[in-house]
């Protein structure tokens, strides 16, 4: 391992190994990002990428050398370029001799759109193959005052993008392998899938799954991700399910998840570079979740961490547009105001003690048996609650009570991991079919009377 203090320092050499262990042919370059894949570049393959000139010297001679631009090799195997893509990283390039002489560039100085200068993978000279004990291949850096990093028969290339992150092997989250066909910048997709019913997923959101290079989501999600993006493309990441207390004191979250978050921290903290390095090889990354990406997600810290990448937010239906579906009736009607908690805010009663806004509570992290004391203590039994389960799916139910007589309506019925609470008295108690056609012929007889 080696430490470079700064990746911008005009030059870096790396010495010859003196014990070198791998013997490397010379017609071919090898090319490695990261932890990635190795590839194999002949002669026909550099053929295929765009090549250029670079007139420099060294020694006052003034040489015509021709080449392809380590760019275009490095963008083969899976690097974007351009300013979007470069400062997503710091990174650095080792290339290497068959006789093992190193040399490193920083990503910015091969950048063909930030360097001043190209870096050449030359292969002629002054119209003359190069040939040994320089060629096939010869590192020409334009313009440079010494030929330090003239490297003579290039035989590897490695890139580290990422050189302070763990290496742990032991993570949940498998690293996603890059491809080598990227030529374009990548990007960052959340995705919201909405409610549950995959009919209710909306074109776009499809659209991008489908169009995604790698897609991650959590265990309980993957079923419904896989109706629209192949399984290869699908990483589970339920190991991350805790970010959503990123930035928030460990210790000051409740005992029972204080070990988990530390898991989630350490994992994310391996997780992010290797997002970066996949949206700088050109990729299209998707986080997928349930619901709306901005309502209660899990995966609401991609927004804050990758802020720099200006992530794509593709909202999506929330639960509680299902949930008000299910209720068959408006939250907002006669103007009134919506209250949406996880249960920190219980709303405040008005001058008579009543509950004239509409609450939603979402349940993620409070239940209704935790919540009834504390509504039960603010507000009258009388006041209308709902609970909805399952909504937009085939076995969705609802609920209507009071905060006086809920737990003899529930009775048995087992409720599932997550479901909305209603309560207000905006919340009109249910009206069944058989009530409402009988309200309806009554009201066509009284029409029918009065003509």
């Amino acid at each position: 391992m080696y430490f470079l203090a700064s990746l911008a320092l005009p030059m870096v050499v790396l010495a010859a190994d003196p014990s070198p262990t791998t013997a490397y042919p010379v017609d071919t370059i090898t090319v490695q990002v990261e932890s990635g894949a190795m590839l194999t570049f002949t002669a026909d393959d550099l053929g295929k990428l765009e090549r250029a000139k670079v007139e420099t010297s060294t020694d006052g001679n003034l040489k015509t050398y021709e080449g392809i631009p380590l760019a275009n090799v490095l963008r083969a195997a899976g690097i974007g370029w351009g300013a979007k893509c470069s400062k997503q990283f710091d990174g650095y390039v080792i290339v290497e001799a068959t006789d093992h002489y190193r040399v490193v560039f920083s990503l910015s100085e091969i950048d063909p759109e930030r360097a001043r200068r190209i870096v050449l993978i030359a292969d002629r000279c002054d119209g003359k193959p190069l040939e040994e004990p320089v060629g096939p291949y010869q590192i020409i850096e334009q313009d440079a005052k010494q030929p330090g990093r003239w490297v003579r028969q290039v035989a590897s290339i490695k890139v580290l993008i990422s050189p302070d992150a763990s290496s742990d092997a032991s993570s949940d989250v498998a690293p996603p392998v890059l491809a080598a066909d990227a030529s374009d910048c990548g990007a960052i997709h959340l995705v919201g899938m909405g409610p549950g019913d995959p009919e209710l997923v909306t074109m776009k959101a499809a659209r991008i799954l489908k169009e995604a290079d790698c897609v991650f989501c959590f265990d309980y999600l993957q079923a419904e991700v896989a109706r629209f993006a192949p399984p290869e493309k699908i990483t589970v990441a339920s190991a991350l399910l805790m970010g959503r207390f990123r930035g928030q004191a460990i210790e000051e979250l409740p005992p029972q998840l204080q070990d988990r978050a530390r898991r989630s921290a350490k994992e994310a903290a391996k997780f992010l570079p290797q997002v970066r390095q996949l949206v700088a090889s050109g990729k299209k990354v998707v986080f997928a979740d349930a619901g709306d990406p901005t309502v209660y997600c899990p995966w609401s810290w991609v927004m804050e961490d990758f802020a720099d990448l200006e992530p794509i937010v593709v909202p999506g239906l929330s639960s509680f547009n299902a949930a008000n579906a299910a209720l068959r009736q408006s939250v907002t009607k006669k103007g009134g105001s919506i209250l949406l908690s996880a249960g920190d805010d219980l709303g405040t009663p008005d001058e008579h003690g009543r509950m004239t806004t509409m609450l939603v509570l979402f349940t993620h992290r409070v239940k209704l048996n935790g919540l009834l004391p504390r509504l039960q203590s603010r507000y009258p039994a009388d006041t209308p609650i709902a609970v909805v389960s399952e909504a937009s799916y085939e076995q969705q139910q609802v609920i209507f009570a009071t905060l006086g007589t809920i737990l003899e309506e529930l009775g048995d019925t087992e409720l599932p991991h997550l479901y909305l609470i209603y309560v207000g008295d905006g919340l009109s108690p249910p009206q069944t079919i058989a009530d409402a056609r009988a309200d309806a012929r009554e009201g066509a007889i009284s029409d029918a009377a009065t003509k």
